[in-house]
């Protein structure tokens, strides 16, 4: 075991480029995703590889072949929930098949945007919004009819309350829809 990993070891919580490196494939994100659901955070090997391929497959888990399930199985069993457990995010013992999140795992929160078809990412939407306000400003400095009208502070206020109920709405939509943890499908799954 390298000095590094020994030192995470102790601190009991992963480096967040390791937690990335883990979750950075779909399906150790469904994995997490469906373990965070459950109240106990706990689920077996075969409950997560139905759920999963489900999700993967776009179908209710009641419509997966056997090749969709054992596939997702043969992954999640002999890849996926190990390199989980080397993060120390779940602990799996493949002899009785139970996966269960560690305290590490139940605490790592991951929001993942997901944007669908003409949707525009909260990035890019609150660039837009600053550089509409700095236009704004501007014209209102050189004089611009409608703008040139409008005091300093009342300008201020207008542009902070957009910021403010910008910001509100990313919030909800971070907290409640970009999740992985939350009721329903994980974050970027489609109908």
């Amino acid at each position: 075991m390298s000095q590094a990993r020994s030192r995470w070891h102790e601190r009991r919580r992963p480096p967040s480029t390791d937690v990335f490196d883990v979750l950075s494939n779909r399906r150790r994100q469904y994995a997490l995703h469906h373990l965070k659901r459950r109240p106990d955070n706990r689920a077996s090997l075969a409950e997560l590889s139905r759920r999963g391929a489900a999700w993967e497959q776009g179908a209710n888990p009641e419509e997966l072949t056997y090749e969709d399930r054992k596939s997702a199985h043969t992954s999640l069993s002999q890849f996926h929930l190990p390199k989980m457990r080397e993060a120390g995010l779940v602990e799996f013992d493949p002899e009785d098949g139970l996966v269960r999140l560690t305290d590490t795992g139940a605490e790592v929160e991951v929001y993942l945007e997901t944007v669908r078809g003409d949707e525009l990412p909260w990035y890019r939407y609150f660039l837009l919004l600053s550089l509409l306000s700095v236009g704004v400003v501007l014209g209102a400095a050189i004089g611009v009819p409608g703008l040139a009208t409008v005091p300093g502070l009342g300008l201020a206020g207008l542009i902070a309350a957009a910021f403010l109920c910008s910001s509100l709405a990313f919030l909800y939509d971070s907290r409640y829809r970009m999740r992985v943890g939350r009721e329903g499908a994980p974050p970027g799954w489609s109908d």
